[in-house]
């Protein structure tokens, strides 16, 4: 599979919990560590929903990062059969615990996965389906943070 099929299965993944949200994932990451496609999960679809127009504004932190081999070519090269996927970051915004503090965070259980590119989009779907299951689970105990609820009401 080539990087920009894995790239659409992601996106088509992530959009089939949440249809209007942004998954924006590259695969042109030349980084001082080598090469990588980059994975970044959104709640908000665009800059208008998320405050101040910064997208790290957005209520979600979930990104993840998968490493490729420093001469892999994203333009001809399938996918290698042994790719490593980690979460950079797995957590939501929910209302806090203590009224002194703006926010808390709500982790979602994610270990670095390794297997080919089928298999790393069969785990990306899962760790979307548990996201999707706690976000309702938050929504409908009231945990979700009072600046993100009615965006999380719209969304899913």
């Amino acid at each position: 599979m080539k990087s920009v099929e894995f790239i659409e299965n992601i996106n088509h993944v992530y959009r089939g919990k949440f249809a209007h949200s942004a998954c924006i994932a590259s695969s042109y990451g030349y980084g001082c560590y080598g090469r990588y496609i980059y994975i970044k999960c959104m709640l908000a679809e665009n800059l208008n929903e998320v405050a101040n127009g910064i997208a790290e504004n957005d209520m979600f932190r979930i990104s993840f990062w998968i490493d490729l081999p420093n001469s892999f070519n994203f333009d001809t090269d399938e996918l290698p059969e042994n790719l490593t996927m980690e979460a950079k970051s797995n957590s939501y915004v929910i209302k806090p615990e203590n009224e002194y503090l703006y926010c808390n965070y709500k982790k979602i259980p994610y270990r670095k996965s390794k297997g080919t590119a089928e298999k790393l989009i069969s785990v990306f779907g899962k760790f979307v389906d548990k996201l999707h299951a706690q976000l309702v689970e938050d929504l409908n105990n009231g945990n979700i943070h009072k600046n993100f609820k009615t965006l999380v009401e719209t969304k899913i």
